[in-house]
């Protein structure tokens, strides 16, 4: 999914002039997530995951999503690399957001209320990848240097259509 959201990022956000190279490039991972500061497409699914689980945990033991949740198929699992299965990546998940003693956490719910608030307003389980300020500064002055010489360009191509004019009257 989030590879998705960047190809259409990128699509939205157009090339850059490489200030180096001196030729157009596309927006890399780091600067597309720069530019927008949105979250990404799955975070707010991995925090309503988080909340589901949640609410399913408080439930009675004799409830259906409950022992649906823990239900052992008893199917064996295909060779090769083991898929990831809805419980590890919750758990993932949970340890990201609440750190070890998440566990004990879902059980009271004003507490695991809190905890999903605060991460997904710190955004969390955002952290696609880590970049640092050097790295927006430059992200920055590509930017302004496509700007720059978009500006100029255009300025260029409107003056060859006034000259252009001139000599056909």
């Amino acid at each position: 999914m989030n590879i998705f959201e960047r190809k259409v990022y990128r699509r939205n956000l157009g090339p850059v002039y490489g200030n180096k190279k001196e030729n157009w490039r596309i927006l890399t991972n780091k600067e597309i997530y720069a530019i927008v500061k949105k979250p990404t497409i799955t975070e707010p699914i991995r925090l309503n995951t988080l909340r589901w689980f949640g609410h399913v945990q408080r439930m009675e033991e004799n409830r259906i999503p409950k022992r649906v949740l823990y239900m052992n198929l008893g199917k064996t699992r295909l060779r090769g690399r083991p898929r990831n299965i809805w419980q590890d990546e919750v758990r993932e998940d949970g340890r990201i957001v609440g750190g070890e003693g998440w566990w004990e956490k879902v059980y009271n719910r004003e507490e695991w209320k809190k905890l999903l608030r605060t991460a997904r307003n710190r955004r969390i389980l955002h952290m696609p990848m880590e970049w640092d300020v050097t790295d927006f500064r430059k992200i920055v002055r590509i930017v302004v240097h496509t700007f720059i010489h978009l500006k100029k360009r255009h300025h260029l191509v409107n003056a060859e259509k006034v000259e252009g004019s001139d000599c056909l009257s």
